[in-house]
C-alpha cells in the first residue's frame, strides 16, 4: 500500500473524531466531545506510529484545532455552570483550565509546523528535470561518462567561515574573542615560532 493511501486512511481518524464532537455539542453531551477529541488525537498519532507515516505538513494544523476543540469541551463542560434560574454562570477555575489547554496546544502545534519545514520540497525535481535525468542515465553508450548537477543550493556557510565559533569557545584559552586582539596576536604567535 503506498504512503499516500495509507496517511489518506489515517486522516479518518480526526475526522471521526471532529464529527463525533460536533455531535456531542449537539447533544449537549460535553465530556464526550472531550473524549472524542483526545481519542481522535491519539488514534490518529498511534495509526501514524504503527503504519510508519512520515508526519504530514498540516500536523501542526490539526494538532491546534483539536487544542481548541478540547479547550471548548473542557470550558463548556467546567467553565459554564447552570444555576437555580436556569441562567449560565461562568466558573473562573474551569475558564482558566481551558485557556491553559489552549495555550499549551497552540504552542504544541506551533512546534510541529517549524520542525516540519516547507523547505523538505526545495529539492524534488520537477516533471521536466526528472526527465532529463532519466534520459541521461538511460544513455547506450559506456564510453561517454555523464555528470548530473541537480538543484544545488548556495552554501551560505561559506561566508561565515572567516566568523568565530562562539559554541566552542573555551574561555580558559582566551580571555577575550579573537577578534579583540586583532593582527597583534598572530603577529606574536608567528614570531614566537
Amino acid at each position: 500500500m503506498s504512503e499516500n493511501l495509507r496517511s489518506g486512511f489515517g486522516f479518518l481518524f480526526p475526522l471521526g473524531a471532529l464529527g463525533g464532537f460536533i455531535f456531542s455539542l449537539i447533544a449537549e453531551q460535553y465530556v464526550l466531545g472531550i473524549i472524542f477529541v483526545v481519542a481522535g488525537i491519539l488514534g490518529w498519532f498511534v495509526y501514524m506510529a504503527v503504519m510508519e507515516i512520515t508526519t504530514p505538513s498540516e500536523t501542526g494544523n490539526i494538532i491546534i484545532l483539536f487544542g481548541t476543540l478540547l479547550s471548548v469541551g473542557v470550558f463548556l463542560s467546567y467553565g459554564l455552570s447552570q444555576n437555580m434560574f436556569g441562567g449560565l454562570e461562568l466558573s473562573p477555575e474551569g475558564g482558566l483550565m481551558s485557556l491553559i489547554i489552549l495555550f499549551f496546544t497552540v504552542l504544541l502545534g506551533f512546534a510541529f509546523k517549524r520542525t516540519l519545514s516547507p523547505n523538505n520540497n526545495a529539492h524534488k525535481l520537477t516533471g521536466h528535470e526528472q526527465s532529463l535525468v532519466r534520459e541521461a542515465l538511460e544513455g547506450d553508450s559506456d564510453d561517454n561518462t555523464k555528470v548530473i548537477v541537480l538543484k544545488q543550493e548556495e552554501d551560505a556557510s561559506s561566508e561565515e567561515e572567516d566568523e568565530w565559533d562562539y559554541e566552542s569557545y573555551n574561555p580558559y584559552m582566551y580571555a577575550y574573542p579573537p577578534e579583540y586582539y586583532g593582527d597583534e596576536y598572530e603577529y606574536e604567535e608567528e614570531e614566537e615560532e
